[in-house]
């Protein structure tokens, strides 16, 4: 089993906390859900792109603790589009599923995080794209600088 290192980061500064108020029971529950929702997602992707694509996946990068720490203060209005967007080992993320979540985002509901999740729906579509034409080049070619067969991953 591979453990997380911000989530164990986030649990060791929740421990090392002395107080015990309502207020920071409250900020602890929200570091801890933030962390646990910053790994679910990076693993995600990650498990969903190759390691170069991954990499260069700058705009998920930028504004990826940002839109946590937003759901996290949503309560769990937005849980389940997170949950069906990002899944948990072994699914990947599929094109289906970015199409789905860029559709969620130009709803009322999907406005306040539209701004920075977008960007995340047209790079994940332009590395789709260029997958698919690297998978068919690296067919007709010994190519060892493009992505392999079995570093395509998004389905």
């Amino acid at each position: 089993m591979q453990v997380n290192t911000a989530v164990v980061k986030a649990f060791w500064r929740i421990e090392s906390m002395s107080s015990s108020s309502s207020s920071s029971r409250s900020n602890l529950e929200n570091t801890m859900a933030k962390a646990i929702l910053v790994a679910r997602m990076r693993e995600a992707v990650q498990r969903s792109l190759c390691p170069r694509h991954f990499r260069n996946f700058k705009s998920f990068y930028n504004d990826l603790r940002e839109f946590c720490s937003m759901v996290v203060a949503a309560k769990g209005v937005i849980k389940a589009t997170i949950e069906d967007v990002f899944p948990l080992p072994p699914q990947k993320i599929k094109r289906e599923n970015w199409e789905m979540f860029a559709e969620w985002l130009e709803t009322d509901i999907g406005e306040p995080v539209r701004f920075m999740c977008l960007p995340w729906c047209y790079d994940s579509h332009e590395s789709i794209q260029n997958h698919d034409v690297q998978k068919h080049e690296s067919r007709n070619s010994n190519d060892s600088s493009s992505c392999s067969k079995d570093d395509v991953q998004i389905s």
